[in-house]
């Protein structure tokens, strides 16, 4: 046993003048570490609430919450103008619209809104493009003052022929607030607009809820303003993003639809 432990002493004294090992036994070398860094490139992604449940009222209407879900879990940043169309056809959703604000306060006191209703029941003779009328502005933070607008907007007409004119309710909007950086356009899928021949003059990218059945066709005309202006299109799906890059005859594909771009608009495969 002594011998042993004489074994014993001997490496450590070894160890301590820092002589080299005789053997490869590893019972006295000191511990040592070394850091190595994994290859894997780490991706750090971002989180996001998402707000679902269902309405139990008796409006047949609101049973469909499209609208309201696409914009309930979106996120805002920078001063966003939010232009509405409130023609006879579009209750229903301004109702989803209003829903939002009541679960969002926070948005009415960022940004501003535009509720239109092409020319406020004026005859189609009497409409001018770009000077229709019909387009109601606010910025409160108050929901009954946004509430009221909106229900004014209606009130004083309901829109007339079907066609609507959304660029005037942009540029009026982009003129009253040239602080906005984004619009958000809430419009009729089924209604043609008007007045695309001065969609030239909007500046800002404008992004597009579209309501009605968009489920086999996006309409042209909101696609030449997405893509005009280098805006999105919001669809149960996801958003539509880069249509200024896209031309006619490509795929576009958002979650798990796939579009084709052609002459009718954005054509669901």
């Amino acid at each position: 046993m002594s011998k042993r432990v004489d074994s014993y002493q001997d490496e450590r004294d070894k160890i301590a003048k820092g002589l080299r090992y005789e053997n490869a036994g590893i019972w006295f070398r000191e511990p040592e570490t070394k850091v190595i860094l994994d290859s894997v490139k780490r991706k750090t992604i971002k989180g996001y609430t998402s707000f679902k449940g269902f309405y139990s009222g008796m409006n047949p209407h609101l049973k469909k919450l499209d609208i309201y879900n696409q914009i309930r879990n979106k996120s805002f940043k920078g001063k966003w103008a939010f232009v509405i169309d409130v023609t006879g056809s579009m209750a229903p959703y301004t109702g989803q619209v209003m829903a939002i604000l009541k679960s969002r306060p926070n948005l009415a006191t960022d940004h501003y809104f535009s509720f239109f209703n092409d020319g406020n029941g004026a005859p189609e003779i009497l409409k001018r493009i770009g000077n229709s009328g019909g387009v109601y502005t606010v910025k409160t933070s108050n929901f009954d003052s946004i509430y009221q607008t909106m229900q004014r907007a209606m009130n004083s007409g309901s829109g007339g022929d079907l066609p609507e004119n959304n660029i005037e309710a942009i540029l009026r909007s982009l003129k009253k607030w040239s602080d906005v950086d984004t619009v958000l356009m809430v419009a009729d899928a089924n209604a043609p607009v008007k007045d695309i021949r001065i969609l030239r003059f909007v500046d800002k990218p404008v992004q597009l809820v579209l309501c009605g059945d968009i489920t086999n066709l996006i309409p042209l005309d909101y696609v030449r303003i997405a893509k005009a202006t280098k805006g999105n299109i919001l669809t149960n799906d996801g958003e539509i993003r880069d249509l200024h890059l896209k031309k006619v005859g490509q795929t576009i594909e958002v979650g798990e639809a796939e579009y084709t771009f052609t002459q009718k608009g954005l054509e669901r495969r």
